[in-house]
C-alpha cells in the first residue's frame, strides 16, 4: 500500500464532507 495514495484518498474525504456541511448549511439559509 502506498502512503501518498492513503494520505490522498483521506483528504478527498474530509473535502467531500465539507462540501456535504456548506451545501446543507446554504439549503437550511
Amino acid at each position: 500500500m502506498n502512503l501518498k495514495k492513503n494520505y490522498y484518498i483521506s483528504l478527498m474525504m474530509i473535502f467531500f464532507c465539507l462540501i456535504n456541511i456548506v451545501k446543507s448549511g446554504l439549503m437550511k439559509s
